[in-house]
């Protein structure tokens, strides 16, 4: 494997005036294909929480410093019955993560826009990505001296994350997931 990536490296950097387009042409058409595709929430299927779901992954977590309080009150709404989270051991050591399961008086393919947004909802993460990139980007700077340097692997994994996310968006209508 090492010495098939050390070929496909090397023929990348001899042609390096074609891979470039190439690889700048992959993002446009991606970019094209995702703003072109239409919405991925639009299935033949019941209409239900996981199937309005946002197609992306939840994000990692609220940014430190912050915190979540959710507040459930069984008998209100759709809601029946919720674990107690003392009783069956549903919190953390630290206290820090707690963890319950809830039971509805419907089925899921039952549940209201409005139940389905409040377990969706998510706090704001604020903006950690910029920061991630801004923090790599300073290590980058001082582990190889240059800014040229630094920026080449900060450019290639923004070009490859923009394909990948394009993609995704582009092909997930066309994916069929069953409904249970």
């Amino acid at each position: 494997m090492a010495t098939f990536l050390f070929r496909l490296g090397r023929l990348a950097h001899r042609r390096r005036h074609f891979v470039l387009p190439i690889w700048i042409a992959m993002l446009e058409l991606a970019g094209f294909g995702a703003s072109a595709a239409p919405p991925a929430a639009s299935s033949s299927g019941p209409s239900t929480c996981s199937t309005s779901a946002s197609p992306a992954p939840p994000p990692a977590g609220p940014p430190p410093g912050s915190s979540s309080v959710v507040a459930l009150r069984p008998g209100s709404g759709q809601l029946k019955s919720a674990t107690d989270l003392f009783t069956a051991g549903g919190v953390s050591k630290d206290g820090t993560v707690a963890y319950s399961s809830l039971t509805y008086k419907v089925i899921s393919a039952e549940l209201t826009d409005a139940t389905c947004d409040a377990l969706a909802a998510q706090p704001e993460t604020g903006p950690s990505e910029i920061i991630g990139v801004l923090v790599a980007a300073m290590v980058l700077v001082i582990t190889f001296g240059s800014l040229l340097a630094a920026g080449l692997p900060l450019l290639t994994a923004i070009i490859g994350v923009g394909i990948g996310v394009s993609m995704i968006a582009a092909l997930a209508p066309a994916a069929t997931i069953p409904h249970g």
